[in-house]
């Protein structure tokens, strides 16, 4: 079970790290001009783990979805210019 656990995690953590190039490449390119479309994804991803607490799969299922949904924002975000 933790397996399991731990493979959904790990997809959430690469998700995210990818999430992260992204932004800083383009923060170091001085690229980014609309900062205040960034602060959607943290309330989004709030909101889907607050709802999907009730037991760990949920949670890191959740986790996965959200991680997924701030890449593909960001990434529509910085294809905008």
């Amino acid at each position: 079970h933790a397996a399991d656990l731990l493979f959904f995690i790990g997809i959430a953590f690469g998700l995210q790290s990818l999430t992260n190039l992204a932004i800083l490449y383009r923060l170091s390119k001085n690229k980014i001009k609309n900062y205040l479309l960034f602060i959607l994804f943290p309330i989004i991803e709030f909101a889907l783990l607050f709802i999907f607490s009730n037991s760990l799969l949920e949670f890191s299922l959740a986790y996965v979805s959200a991680s997924l949904i701030f890449l593909i924002g960001t990434i529509l975000i910085l294809r905008v210019k």
